[in-house]
């Protein structure tokens, strides 16, 4: 992510953060719920920057609020910082593009990296915790 992106990121957090329905519903304890809910996490922090977007529009009013999780996995995986040792942001988007291209669901996903490495993930929203050797034996 450019800093260019990661600026805008930090301002759409910051207008959501100071939104009057957001603090309306934090003040009601049902925040991290609410993002549960719709995005499939407990906090803004791992959302990407389309999924903020859309979270500004809905407590604008601009947007139809839902009531079922959809997760923007591409968007979300370019947000996760590289730390030494664990797989880059271009193999995570490759793993993604892959299993996309083979239509491959998340259950078929964590039953193939369990066949390729040996190591139970759960879901694409945990491919920053592979290793870099991990991820391309799971690429190749």
């Amino acid at each position: 992510m450019s800093k260019k992106q990661e600026d805008f990121r930090k301002n759409l957090l910051a207008k959501i953060h100071i939104h009057r329905r957001y603090k309306e519903i934090k003040e009601n304890g049902c925040w991290e719920e609410w993002c549960l809910l719709r995005y499939g996490c407990n906090s803004t922090k791992f959302l990407s920057i389309n999924e903020l977007k859309e979270v500004l529009d809905i407590l604008n009013g601009m947007a139809k609020d839902r009531d079922y999780a959809i997760a923007d996995i591409v968007g979300r995986a370019q947000t996760i910082p590289n730390k030494h040792g664990l797989c880059t942001k271009a193999q995570r988007l490759k793993i993604i593009a892959l299993c996309e291209e083979a239509n491959m669901k998340e259950e078929a996903f964590c039953a193939f990296v369990y066949k390729q490495i040996k190591k139970h993930i759960l879901g694409f929203a945990l491919l920053d915790k592979l290793q870099r050797e991990e991820a391309t034996k799971i690429i190749v």
